[in-house]
């Protein structure tokens, strides 16, 4: 699929594929069997969920307002090139596990590292046309995905857009969201609720 088309239609795409998964995740049960595995991999979860969170939450201080009118490169953007996204793959597993679903948590993992490379590389192109030299030597300087956490820094001050802050922050908050929603399903998958399809 062309990566212009993708960027275009990354809401759409991601829509059918939260669908495809609320149905997985409704109808199938994996079983784990030991009950120390479900509490570590629950506890697991949790705490991925909250790294991601207040990553996101902390990337989106430096961004939410700037993406389109300067190349951000302060903050978790001094350590990595694409932290939101990160974040992102820290709560999409923590999610994953606390379904405590081997089927649920091997399809959105498989998912996340199939599509969010597409859209990284289609962003990092507008970036490059949006900013050129300085975009390039920002590549050349920082990681696209595996932080240098000797390069973080921060302001003492930034202006920040509470506006689209205030946004993002509540668009982070759905992950804990989900995760009671997972919560509730499992209750109900307990108490043979939901006729299940794969269950195993």
């Amino acid at each position: 699929m062309n990566s212009r088309i993708l960027r275009q239609k990354r809401i759409f795409i991601s829509r059918i594929l939260a669908v495809l998964l609320i149905f997985v995740f409704l109808f199938t049960r994996t079983d784990i069997g030991s009950d120390v595995v479900k509490v570590l991999l629950d506890s697991t979860g949790l705490l991925l969920l909250s790294v991601g969170v207040l990553g996101r939450i902390w990337s989106s201080l430096y961004i939410c307002g700037y993406k389109k009118v300067k190349l951000v490169t302060d903050g978790p953007y001094a350590a990595v090139r694409n932290p939101l996204y990160l974040f992102s793959l820290l709560g999409v597993t923590g999610v994953a596990l606390s379904t405590q679903n081997y089927i649920f948590i091997a399809l959105i993992l498989s998912l996340f590292f199939i599509y969010y490379p597409i859209v990284i590389i289609s962003e990092e192109k507008k970036l490059k046309r949006l900013h050129s030299d300085n975009f390039l030597k920002y590549m050349a300087e920082t990681p696209r995905f595996i932080p240098r956490l000797s390069k973080l820094s921060q302001p003492e001050k930034y202006e920040v857009n509470v506006k689209k802050y205030s946004k993002a922050f509540l668009d982070a908050i759905w992950f804990f969201v989900v995760y009671i929603v997972i919560a509730i399903v499992k209750i109900i998958h307990s108490k043979g609720l939901i006729p299940l399809i794969l269950d195993f």
